[in-house]
């Protein structure tokens, strides 16, 4: 009999075997029937890994392709025989206008809004024709209100709104209970926004256009807000507005890529996903990492669904992922983006508002609430949508079941043996053996895993950006070769390889690590947190392949391994399959905006170890792990030093994300360039900029240690700000002013003195105030703001009261709010400066200003001052030439964008003492 070593193989040339079929086989059953001709070939063991990667390879090459399918986009005539969404339609009629730049502080802005209306009104005319009721507002009055802190501590805001928003009556369905679906318009300054958010508001136009054809059933309200992209303003804005509180379902439609397909992000409705899952929709796309990925802030972005769901609204958030690296840049364009994308949105959205609106009547909108729960979807054909409660129950099912099939299989194979008590000991020798090699190859794994990952952030930090697969193969390669070597040192043991070499004693070892997650994802279930839905079925997994190795031990070898490895394999590889794709395509960009690369490494390697792990039982049956672990080694290396001479950035999906920023006084010669990326900024401006810039340039790192902040001079001003009369500050005059505890109008009170816990009276005590009014017209921009370089203690903007501390929105007045207190009250402002947005273009700003008289006092007369400073966002036509040169000289691998939406430029005008 041939001994047995590390390099045994289980596997044969395809001849019949014997395998013990039970555990607790004596040692003598335990040793393999193959002759010395069997155990001498090398083709045999190499033949092995050749099937199992081979094989692995298949199944991961088909789960990407088949998962990344995009429809064929459907014409009108295809869509209305299929009553389905036509996205041919939708791209040329919709989305083709979304062809310049438009953020709210933009020309293109008010080209959009007045498309968007000019499209409503006829919607509106449609619908009447066929007889559904429409409301339809194009001038909403609402006014937000709110503390933002966007360019400078202690700064309120005041926004008028450039939301459009249309109602369809429902054919039965009440007003009190409506579904929304909402897109915003806006774009970020930098952009054409074709994905965020042409794709959004093109989708539900097409979505109007089906239900002004279709009757719905229930009221559906499309709104179209603006300024989402400076902070999420629109939605907030809509949030005050009378038919919000009408709202009981909403679907958010977003793009935070630049195509591929549509992810459901986010839900917080059980019965409105069963709803899409249960659709007409071909292809569906959601996970529940999604919402992880937001609130983690891995993907640095938010969307309306934040501001609706913070109202206790619950809805759907879909929305593009990749490739970000086009995100809010001049690629965020017609060229690269496809139809088939508009297509995939499209079918989902309709899908689920469809099955929504024809619920019966209202009472799925009027009971909706707030859920959580676990969905996701498998190869993007169809969606698995369960409680907590269901997941729960089966998981705790799973946890009794399979330790007692264990004991009773067991039972029944020691009834026959004449020494039970050394069958029981052998079985949990076993069973421990099995444990030990799995948590040998974890410890190992994670530790070369580890060490690669190191290597490669200190010696070539942002390979990931652009060469995201290849840094997944880096780390294939290092968990194969870190499995390898875990079960190398354990066959050192003569003991544990002889146990090594039945199938059975790995596949048990991994079945208690399935089970043990299974736990880990019960208690996460516990607190609703759906991080471990899938352990159940890798746990599914292995029983099922344990009960193919008993079943089939007496069968042809060739029969039963592979049986075994596609039941073991198949199901787990495709969910960490899809999870890994999802990671790379979502997470390789965010690095750009601050995310830390470490984190992309191991959320990506996370799935590429629990694949490994799967690959334990069929090394052993492989046979030889010393030359695996040279061949892993040696490939790990050559790919370890070909990273170190890739580039990080590409022309084609992975440009260099630069933020650009300006700033500019008026009385100044120059103004300066602020730009926020990755490491190598400094040599790449050097080597574009003109040598007058380039001599000014100055860099700093970030804490991040892979990111830098690099400013320069240049005479490159912008223009409008050169124009004599594009600004006027006019100071209307000043009046001193006091108040009693009825009139709070034109001064301010101090905090209140609790008396007792449950005394609610306070002191009033009075200051003089001094109130300065203002108007300033402007003619090139928007959004402008007045600052003073002492506290502000009240202000108006065009007759609505804001008011220090306050951090709310409101569409009439707003008011600080203390408890049962029917006043205003004070410590100290921490109100510096006020913000306006008006929705016309050079339209005059009304400013009511109140400081401290004695503040006024304190300070003198010649040191109080207001300063006017805008936003300029305007660069088609060469308004803001400093951005608009820096974005001519970069090569294709770089592209520039901004961070907020809004604000490329700031231009400080003179100060004006008061």
């Amino acid at each position: 009999m041939t001994s047995v070593t590390e390099n045994t193989p289980l596997l044969g040339n395809g001849r019949p075997f014997r395998e013990p079929t039970r555990v607790g086989a004596t040692d003598e059953e335990d040793t393999l029937v193959q002759d010395s001709s069997m155990m001498s070939g090398r083709p045999t063991e190499w033949s092995a890994y050749v099937w199992i990667f081979v094989s692995l390879g298949l199944l991961i090459s088909f789960t990407y392709n088949y998962r990344s399918t995009l429809p064929r986009p459907l014409s009108e005539v295809e869509a209305m025989e299929q009553d389905d969404f036509s996205g041919l339609h939708s791209y040329n009629t919709y989305l083709s206008h979304f062809n310049m730049p438009h953020s709210a502080n933009q020309e293109g802005n008010n080209i959009m809004y007045h498309w968007i209306i000019d499209e409503l009104k006829a919607f509106s005319d449609q619908a009447k024709d066929n007889h559904i009721q429409v409301d339809l507002i194009t001038n909403d009055t609402t006014r937000l209100v709110a503390k933002r802190d966007r360019f400078s501590q202690g700064e309120y805001w005041y926004v008028e709104s450039r939301n459009v928003m249309i109602r369809l009556h429902g054919q039965h369905g009440s007003l009190d209970n409506a579904l929304l679906v909402n897109a915003h318009y806006d774009s970020v300054s930098t952009s054409h926004g074709v994905t965020d958010n042409g794709m959004g508001t093109a989708t539900a136009l097409e979505l109007l256009n089906y239900f002004v054809q279709h009757p719905p059933q229930n009221t559906l309200i499309f709104l179209f807000n603006n300024f989402e992209e400076g902070g999420l303003v629109g939605a907030q804005s809509f949030v005050q507005h009378p038919w919000f509180p009408t709202i009981k379902l909403f679907v958010n439609l977003e793009g935070t890529g630049s195509g591929g397909r549509s992810l459901l992000f986010r839900s917080s409705n059980l019965e409105a996903v069963k709803k899409l899952a249960s659709s007409r929709a071909h292809l569906l796309h959601g996970t529940p990492f999604g919402n992880d990925m937001l609130k983690s802030k891995l993907v640095r972005s938010d969307t309306d669904y934040t501001t609706f769901t913070g109202k206790g609204v619950p809805g759907l958030d879909i929305a593009f992922y990749t490739p970000r690296a086009h995100y809010h840049t001049q690629r965020d364009d017609l060229v690269h983006t496809t139809p088939s994308s508009l297509q995939y949105m499209g079918q989902m959205a309709l899908g689920v508002v469809r099955a929504l609106d024809e619920s019966d009547n209202d009472s799925l909108l009027s009971g909706a609430k707030m859920d959580k729960f676990i969905y996701f979807d498998i190869l993007g054909r169809f969606m698995l949508v369960y409680s907590f409660t269901t997941s729960q129950t089966i998981n705790i099912f799973f946890l009794v079941i399979t330790p007692l099939l264990a004991v009773v299989w067991l039972a029944i194979l020691s009834h026959d043996e004449d020494d039970k008590q050394k069958f029981w000991l052998d079985a949990l020798s076993t069973f421990a053996q099995g444990v030990l090699s799995v948590a040998v190859a974890i410890v190992v794994i994670v530790a070369v895993d580890a060490l690669v990952i190191y290597a490669m952030l200190r010696l070539k930090p942002m390979l990931t950006y652009g060469n995201a697969y290849i840094a997944a193969f880096y780390l294939v390669l290092a968990s194969l070769l870190g499995l390898s070597l875990s079960q190398l040192i354990l066959t050192r043991i003569k003991r544990m390889h002889r146990a090594l070499l039945q199938l059975n004693t790995s596949l048990y070892g991994l079945l208690t690590l399935w089970w043990g997650m299974v736990i880990a994802a019960t208690v996460l279930g516990s607190s609703q947190i759906a991080g471990g839905y899938f352990a159940i079925f890798f746990l599914g997994s292995g029983i099922l392949a344990i009960i193919m190795s008993h079943l089939l031990a007496s069968v042809y070898l060739k029969a039963k391994l592979p049986g075994v490895f596609l039941v073991q394999l198949a199901l787990p590889v495709i969910f960490m399959s899809e999870f890994c794709f999802l990671s790379l395509d979502a997470l390789r960009h965010t690095t750009a905006d601050g995310t830390p690369e470490v984190s992309i490494y191991v959320i990506v390697a996370t799935p590429i170890v629990l694949i490994t792990l799967h690959l334990l039982p069929w090394i052993h049956v492989a046979g030889d792990k010393r030359r695996p672990v040279g061949v892993f080694t040696l490939a790990l290396v050559v790919v370890f030093v070909s990273c170190l001479l890739l580039s990080p950035f590409n022309r084609q999906n992975s440009p260099n994300r630069i933020v650009f920023n300006q700033e500019y006084d008026q009385i100044e010669s120059t103004s300066t360039v602020r730009l926020v990326t990755g490491l190598g900024l400094e040599h790449t401006l050097h080597h574009y900029l003109p040598e007058e810039e380039a001599t000014t340039i100055r860099c700093e790192e970030q804490d991040n240690g892979y990111q830098v902040v690099c400013t320069y001079q240049t005479k490159d001003v912008p223009t409008y700000s050169q124009d004599q009369d594009e600004y006027k500050l006019e100071v209307d005059h000043q009046q001193e002013a006091s108040g009693n505890g009825d009139d709070y109008g034109n001064r301010v009170m101090v905090a209140p003195v609790t008396l007792a816990p449950e005394d609610d009276d306070f002191v009033i005590m009075t200051t003089k105030t001094k109130q300065f009014r203002f108007t300033s017209t402007v003619k090139h921009s928007q959004l402008c703001q007045l600052k003073m370089n002492v506290p502000i203690l009240k202000a108006h903007v065009n007759g609505e009261p804001i008011l220090a501390g306050e951090s709310s929105s409101s569409s009439s007045t707003t008011t600080a709010s203390l408890g049962t207190s029917q006043h205003p009250a004070f410590t100290s402002s921490d109100m510096t400066a006020v913000m306006s947005y008006i929705n016309q273009v050079g339209q005059p700003v009304e400013w009511e200003i109140d400081i401290g008289s004695e503040e006024y006092e304190r300070r003198g007369k010649a040191n109080v001052t207001v300063q006017l400073s805008c936003l300029y966002d305007d660069w088609t036509n060469g308004e803001l030439p400093a951005f608009t040169n820096l974005r001519n000289r970069l090569p294709e691998t770089q592209a520039l964008t901004i961070k907020g939406g809004i604000g490329l430029a700031m231009v400080h005008y003179p100060m004006v003492y008061l």
